[in-house]
């Protein structure tokens, strides 16, 4: 063994947020990371903290993550330390968003992917989510190569706004699912959240209906582009289907993106549905807490499609990066706030409270 790597496996000191088995947070030392065949690891130099941590951090959405004491964080942006011998499209120094899907990529039907630091919900998720089993709240942690998008022009934005990636991604990857295009009316039910404000800001070449309950949050919306963006908002002694009849002057709906985030009730979900033109699509990209009756006979006879959309595709990131560095897409129109790692129950405490363009980032190494 050379010396480089006996530095490498010889155990290090890191610190990091750690999940306890009775659900609080704590920051404390831990081993740093060691290299696996095909990993990297990476200089955490901000990770975006989602709004509904705290739902994960309490059990309530009961996301597994194995063995106790365990490191939260899925995604983060950072810079390569160190690669396994068997990496060569990266390098130390690189700047680098990492993707938190991991898992295999064969075509023998194995379904064993997790959010790297945050769930494993296949019944083959659980031995790789061992292998990767702690996140990026902490200075240091060890990926697969395969999930970095290299960042050729960090001095673009700041670290804390390139960490907004994970939800971007997320609602580009609900986008290619609705095979939205130029021209088309898109409506957008959960726009005043997160993920749902960030597919706003990448659908408007169409005609986006906002639809939300956060007037102020709407707000922020139709000032990205007020040509565009037409707020819808609801309120739940209203009649939905109605309300969104009334905003769309006559017209159909070309795709619906429903990203709401727990919902207790399908309505929002059938109103956009029934807005549907022939051969419309609904793309669903949220979470509900209770069924979606589907009305059989109107899929049937418009010809409706509804599609699930989960997280998105491998080459998803490197494309958003494409478009941030064309300036295509402008992170300055985002409210982005970092936190030291010390502080992540303040971070997950404001990410709860935070609506449309609005994020919390930790910053791990400040």
């Amino acid at each position: 063994m050379d010396l480089q790597a006996q530095r490498l496996t010889k155990p290090a000191i890191m610190r990091a947020v750690v999940l306890q088995s009775d659900r609080t947070l704590i920051v404390k030392q831990v081993p740093s990371p060691q290299l696996l065949p095909g990993s990297a690891i990476v200089e955490v130099l901000a990770v975006q903290v989602a709004n509904f941590a705290t739902d994960v951090i309490s059990g309530a959405l009961k996301y597994p993550h194995g063995q106790p004491s365990v490191v939260l964080g899925p995604s983060a942006v950072g810079k390569v330390l160190h690669v396994a011998e068997d990496v060569r499209d990266v390098h130390p120094g690189d700047i680098v968003y990492c993707d938190p899907m991991v898992g295999s990529h064969s075509n023998n039907g194995r379904h064993d992917c997790i959010l790297q630091g945050w769930s494993a919900h296949e019944p083959d998720s659980l031995e790789t989510q061992e292998k990767y089993r702690n996140g990026a709240f902490a200075e240091r942690f060890v990926t697969p190569a395969e999930c970095l998008t290299i960042i050729r022009k960090p001095e673009l934005h700041s670290m804390a706004q390139w960490a907004t990636l994970i939800y971007f991604s997320v609602a580009h990857g609900a986008i290619l699912r609705g095979e939205i295009k130029a021209g088309q009316i898109v409506t957008i039910s959960g726009a005043t959240g997160g993920i749902g404000s960030c597919a706003v800001l990448l659908a408007l070449a169409a005609g986006v209906l906002a639809m939300g309950r956060n007037t102020a949050a709407l707000s922020r919306l139709v000032v990205l582009d007020p040509a565009r963006v037409v707020p819808v908002v609801l309120r739940p002694d209203e009649a939905l289907l109605t309300v969104l009849k009334v905003a769309l002057k006559q017209h159909e709906v070309d795709v619906a993106l429903d990203i709401v985030g727990h919902a207790d009730t399908p309505n929002i979900a059938l109103a956009c549905l029934n807005c549907l033109k022939r051969n419309g699509i609904l793309v669903l990209d949220g979470s509900m807490d209770c069924p979606l009756p589907i009305p059989y006979g109107l899929v049937v006879r418009k010809n409706l499609e509804i599609r699930g959309a989960y997280m998105s595709s491998r080459s998803t990131p490197q494309t958003l990066v494409q478009l941030v560095e064309s300036k295509v897409l402008n992170f300055d129109q985002l409210e982005v706030k970092g936190f030291p790692l010390d502080t992540i129950t303040e971070c997950v405490k404001q990410a709860r409270m935070a609506s449309a363009l609005q994020f919390m980032v930790l910053e791990p190494n400040k």
